[in-house]
């Protein structure tokens, strides 16, 4: 797994997982999980859970693939990628650690880019 190349810390959520399970949702359902868990009333693109679960809203995938002329595929690989990190201690919550931690998404993907070649 790639993102466990990337040192955040040697006892990590993820490193701890034995299994983590991605849910495919629409965003009605992200909607409902971001109200419940996270107290905002809008949608989002992924929510993961310390517990190894990482929700991804298909619907948003689809629309930021559009706005950012990518693929689905690559929008969903991205949220899957910002879900591991976030299980292995990186954080968006500050400018420096937002900018950070999309760089480290960044370097990921083109990594998974090039051995898909």
């Amino acid at each position: 797994m790639r993102c466990l190349h990337y040192r955040r810390g040697s006892d990590t959520q993820l490193r701890r997982l034995s299994e983590i399970s991605i849910v495919l949702i629409s965003d009605r359902r992200m909607c409902d999980l971001h109200r419940r868990f996270l107290n905002k009333s809008d949608s989002t693109d992924v929510i993961t859970f310390d517990h190894g679960e990482i929700f991804i809203s298909v619907e948003t995938a689809r629309k930021h693939a559009r706005r950012f002329s990518s693929s689905v595929l690559h929008e969903v690989q991205l949220y899957i990628i910002h879900g591991l990190l976030h299980l292995h201690g990186f954080d968006h919550r500050g400018e420096a650690d937002a900018r950070a931690m999309d760089e480290l998404q960044k370097k990921i993907l083109e990594r998974i880019a090039n051995a898909q070649r």
